[in-house]
């Protein structure tokens, strides 16, 4: 199986991918090692099962501010997902609260602003048994 790409429309899909799923690591990967220009920052959540879902916050306009969004909380998630939930707060604030023994968490958040030219939210790259 290959990697996929996810938008943050995709809610059934993403959905269909955590719930069953247990969450086992949560990390921010600073690609300013790469390239000192690139901001925001990448996360990567580790499945029980593998897979590997890199999130990757909508980048902007080259040379102002405009269309550039960054992770502002990221979790693992130590029991069973048993429902997830996508919230688009107006453009500027896009969620994903899971629910896991009864108790919601969220397990990502991703901010940022647009003036209507460079798009908003995020994308989510899966690679099932921990490729990337």
């Amino acid at each position: 199986m290959s990697d996929r790409l996810l938008r943050f429309t995709d809610t059934a899909d993403i959905e269909s991918l955590l719930v069953g799923r247990r969450v086992v690591a949560a990390q921010s990967v600073d690609r300013s090692e790469l390239d000192e220009d690139l901001e925001p920052r990448d996360g990567v959540l580790t499945l029980d099962d593998g897979t590997t879902v890199t999130v990757h916050p909508n980048e902007g306009c080259g040379g102002c501010t405009e269309g550039w969004y960054s992770i502002t909380n990221l979790a693992a998630v130590d029991n069973v997902i048993t429902s997830v939930r996508a919230v688009e707060e107006t453009a500027a604030r896009f969620q994903i609260f899971v629910v896991a023994d009864a108790t919601e968490i969220n397990l990502l958040t991703v901010e940022g602003h647009d003036n209507g030219y460079y798009g908003v939210g995020y994308t989510l790259t899966v690679s099932p048994g921990g490729q990337r």
